[in-house]
């Protein structure tokens, strides 16, 4: 069994993600469909399972909105991309790489 970071009291995972934001995201590629995560006193969700992903991104992107804490933590790292933007830059975005999907169902 794995053992995953454990949130501290005030901060959560916070510390352990800016500590090591790769790293700290690695320790979750075996993990269940949902991982609940705490920043501080934010609450945030690290979803796994595809269709989740899809609800999220697709089918609920304009009721879900990214915090600008999450979008300042992840900018080095996963910079201004589909899934720290916010609309409109977030549709510009995913009209560029829906061809991208689309060839791979064809594959």
């Amino acid at each position: 069994m794995t053992t995953y970071s454990k949130p501290e009291f005030l901060f959560g995972h916070l510390r352990h993600f800016r500590r090591d934001q790769i790293g700290f995201l690695s320790q979750f590629a075996d993990a269940t469909e949902i991982v609940p995560l705490r920043f501080l006193n934010k609450q945030a969700y690290l979803l796994r399972d595809g269709e989740h992903i899809h609800e999220a991104l697709v089918k609920q992107s304009g009721k879900l909105h990214k915090s600008p804490a999450l979008k300042n933590s992840t900018k080095n790292s996963l910079g201004d991309g589909l899934l720290t933007s916010d609309d409109p830059l977030h549709k510009q975005q995913c009209k560029l790489a829906q061809p991208a999907f689309h060839a791979l169902l064809f594959v």
